[in-house]
């Protein structure tokens, strides 16, 4: 009778793979190769400066993975009037389990594409295709001219403190009394402080926050960095504008190009990413599973009772 019943639950089990987890793996797989290989054609490859890396980095892996999940499930699940509710709770989790890989697989490929570019001087960048990263053998960074923005927002969490700095980037340092300026170097600081019970409190910590990041640039040497990587078109973007239009250097006839220093190896630049990625893959394959047993279980058990 015991074997009976782990012979039944196990060709339940069977059929639940067959019918759910295999076009759940499909879509997962298909979902994320495909459109990974959209955003590196047509976004990161061409590095496209018309859709903010956002959009195309966190909104849409995000909320898209919804949509080949329900038809793919629709179409192999074929769910009756009466299973509606069910099939909706399969449909959400699966998405679910495949938006962390969705979104680390754009991490990844943010960083892991792109080509690199030597050139000898500032004054070459537009002699050259336009590529994600650089480096650069003869250059002047400006500091005494650095542009520099702030900010204060509230949001839930307390407020928010930012400030954005561009600095000129020159062949030579005689170049500096020219106001055409082909780059700039870009730094960000930031710091939440979380809600304050007084204006008083409110004034000193952003006094507090503005030296100490002060400090900080003055300390930082803009030398230091191995290569160049360009500012992506995000919600920062905006901001590094504003600094740079508020710049004595600024010229409105010349494009805006902005720069990062990076000091980390370039064969280095991805870290752990691919490992998390596919981490993030194993474990939603097998969340999913859980979930598929979870809910056999308790069809089971429902229809026992009634």
């Amino acid at each position: 009778m015991v074997l009976k019943k782990v012979g039944s639950k196990f060709n339940c089990m069977k059929k639940q793979i067959s019918a759910t987890y295999i076009p759940f793996l499909l879509t997962f797989a298909g979902f994320i190769a495909i459109y990974s290989f959209l955003n590196w054609y047509y976004i990161l490859e061409p590095v496209s400066d018309s859709i903010s890396k956002d959009f195309t980095n966190f909104w849409l892996p995000f909320l898209l993975p919804l949509l080949p999940v329900f038809v793919v499930f629709l179409i192999f699940l074929k769910p009756s009037k009466g299973n509606w509710i069910r099939f909706s709770w399969q449909v959400l989790l699966a998405t679910i389990c495949i938006i962390p890989a969705s979104l680390l697989a754009q991490s990844y490929l943010e960083t892991a594409t792109g080509k690199i570019t030597a050139l000898d001087d500032i004054s070459h960048l537009n002699q050259y295709p336009k590529t994600k990263y650089y480096t650069l053998k003869n250059y002047y960074i400006d500091k005494s001219n650095a542009s520099i923005y702030t900010t204060c927002k509230m949001i839930n969490a307390g407020w928010d403190f930012q400030i954005f700095v561009a600095c000129p980037v020159y062949k030579c340092q005689s170049d500096t009394s020219s106001k055409v300026v082909e780059a700039w170097l870009t730094k960000k600081y930031f710091k939440n402080i979380g809600r304050l019970n007084s204006g008083a409190e409110h004034l000193m910590k952003e006094e507090k926050f503005w030296k100490d990041s002060l400090n900080a640039f003055d300390q930082f040497d803009m030398n230091s960095f191995r290569y160049l990587e360009r500012t992506p078109h995000d919600s920062f973007f905006p901001y590094f504008e504003k600094t740079i239009k508020m710049a004595v250097k600024y010229d409105s006839k010349q494009p805006i190009l902005l720069l990062n220093p990076q000091k980390e190896i370039f064969e280095e630049r991805n870290g752990n990413k691919l490992f998390w990625l596919i981490l993030s893959f194993i474990l939603g394959n097998g969340f999913f599973l859980m979930i598929l047993y979870f809910l056999n279980e308790g069809y089971s058990r429902k229809r026992i009772a009634s």
